[in-house]
């Protein structure tokens, strides 16, 4: 019970961390759960320290979400023009009158029309693939306009995160020199200052003192007269 309940709030921190800058910039149609989850699959990954983080996540989620949109609308944009590819190719195979009409009964799903139009492909040794390729050659400026948003929203998406590993780094460097300014100072030695020894006073003087006393006393040893030993 108290698991579920963790997850449960779990959850919740996410929807309200989701929703942190406003609501998601999504089109019409487009899945919420799945930007969501694809919003909190790399909060996981990144694990934001801060604000500023969770803005470059935010960006994240939706610059990919932005790379996916467009390689989808680049796909629906060929597949909208498949019929300008097909008659292209059935004008190779009937005349253009009958070209046209099957193009149109495909479109529409016909099976009568799409079964003569796999007789015909087949006929001229060719399939769907020589359609794709015909409808990519019709409209190949709009597909290249794709290619370069795509990549152009792919650079922005590599971009900031770069910007975030920068940031990242920077702010773990500064991190490792606090600490270790930190740790040198703590440990710096203080040498205590020295103090100069006074000089022995009273030794000078009962050293003096003693001398005297054995001067005095070496002077008094000297005869003051000469002897009568010494006159003799």
């Amino acid at each position: 019970m108290a698991k579920k309940s963790k997850n449960r709030n779990r959850k919740n921190v996410i929807v309200a961390n989701a929703s942190m800058f406003g609501v998601p910039p999504l089109l019409e149609g487009e899945d919420f759960k799945a930007y969501n989850a694809l919003l909190t699959k790399l909060r996981d990954a990144v694990k934001p320290a801060d604000v500023i983080d969770e803005m470059w996540v935010e960006d994240c989620a939706y610059l990919f979400w932005d790379t996916l949109r467009l390689r989808r609308q680049k796909t629906e944009l060929i597949k909208a023009n498949m019929y300008r590819g097909l008659q292209t190719v059935l004008e190779t195979l009937c005349p253009q009158r009958e070209a046209s009409d099957l193009t149109s009964s495909w479109s529409v799903g016909d099976e009568e029309a799409i079964d003569t139009i796999n007789e015909l492909l087949e006929a001229g040794n060719l399939s769907m693939k020589a359609v794709e390729a015909q409808t990519l050659a019709e409209i190949i400026d709009k597909v290249e306009r794709f290619d370069r948003m795509i990549a152009m929203s792919e650079a922005r998406r590599n971009a900031t995160m770069r910007e975030m590993d920068r940031r990242r780094s920077v702010l773990a460097h500064a991190m490792r020199e606090a600490t270790d300014n930190i740790e040198d100072a703590e440990f710096t030695e203080i040498e205590s200052p020295q103090i100069e020894a006074e000089p022995p006073e009273l030794e000078t003087e009962e050293v003096t003192a003693d001398e005297s006393v054995q001067e005095s006393d070496d002077v008094e040893q000297e005869p003051p007269y000469p002897t009568s030993e010494a006159a003799e």
